[in-house]
């Protein structure tokens, strides 16, 4: 049997097609979100949400905070 790479190239890239959409996660902020935006929109830096986020015991660093922010608003 010989090797087909066009076949096999085809596999291939379905395989990494149906890898690639089955990876979604969950941000832990998720739950969070309405209190953040209402503490954003209120004046609160992203120290203040940082620190409302440890006092729920969820630790996150201020860049993710900010990705969450931009992606939300």
């Amino acid at each position: 049997m010989a090797f087909d790479a066009v076949s096999e190239l085809e596999e291939i890239k379905r395989k990494r097609k149906a890898f690639k959409q089955k990876r979604v996660k969950k941000s832990k902020l998720d739950k969070f979100e309405t209190q953040l935006l209402k503490l954003h929109k209120s004046g609160a830096s992203l120290g203040d949400l940082q620190f409302f986020l440890l006092k729920n015991s969820t630790k996150v660093a201020l860049s993710t905070i900010h990705r969450f922010l931009k992606k939300h608003e």
